[in-house]
């Protein structure tokens, strides 16, 4: 905002007149702000050559090796694995189950003590970001990246899905979040495995952990 701009109230005052909500103001620059959203997302589209990926990740630049690859499509075939980024290839699991809403959403679930997940980055990547939900009923589980403990970003490799709730949230409610699980990797693809450990702070004493994907950088 250029300034030398005066205005007789606070800006603040002119997007929203009870401190919370948007007048139309504030509307008009929400909109804006989430068109200049779309157009990034458009210009990052261009970058890609959707049309020939060599195993499903040959980019169109040099630097490609350094765009960030967020594998959030839980449910691929074999053959959409080929050829979609965005899939996550599952290669083990005991008692992990795909779980999902009538809206599309989907998420793995674990459930028990014992219960392990392990998946392969089909991407060559240094850090690792898993995007898991927070909940005041979660347990937690042991990382580990190439079959040895996650580095020091996790404390002995746990990561805990626990989370005190606001009062006025319900208690089965999420909030997505992202944990970075491990850094400063070698940079190459990667497996990752999350085992559900006998131990939660979780307010009713279960053990539930659940993500909905994960981001190789």
């Amino acid at each position: 905002m250029p300034q030398n701009f005066s205005f007789s109230q606070p800006v603040e005052r002119l997007v929203h007149g009870d401190d919370v909500h948007p007048n139309h103001v504030g509307q008009l620059f929400i909109a804006t702000m989430i068109g200049h959203v779309f157009d990034k997302g458009a210009l990052l589209h261009k970058i890609y050559d959707w049309e020939n990926y060599n195993v499903g990740y040959q980019m169109a630049n040099a630097a490609s090796d350094h765009i960030p690859v967020c594998f959030d499509n839980l449910n691929c075939t074999l053959d959409e694995e080929a050829r979609n980024p965005s899939c996550l290839k599952v290669i083990d699991k005991t008692g992990f189950q795909l779980r999902s809403l009538p809206n599309g959403k989907m998420w793995w679930e674990g459930t028990a003590p014992g219960h392990h997940i392990e998946f392969i980055l089909r991407r060559k990547c240094s850090k690792i970001v898993l995007f898991i939900n927070h909940r005041p009923t979660n347990g937690m589980v042991k990382v580990k990246i190439d079959g040895k403990l996650a580095n020091s970003t996790l404390p002995e490799g746990k990561l805990d899905f626990y989370s005190k709730q606001l009062w006025w949230i319900p208690r089965s409610r999420g909030h997505l979040r992202e944990a970075v699980i491990a850094s400063n990797l070698e940079r190459k693809q990667h497996t990752v495995r999350l085992e559900v450990q006998n131990e939660t702070r979780s307010e009713d004493g279960t053990f539930k952990v659940d993500f909905t994907g994960v981001s190789c950088l």
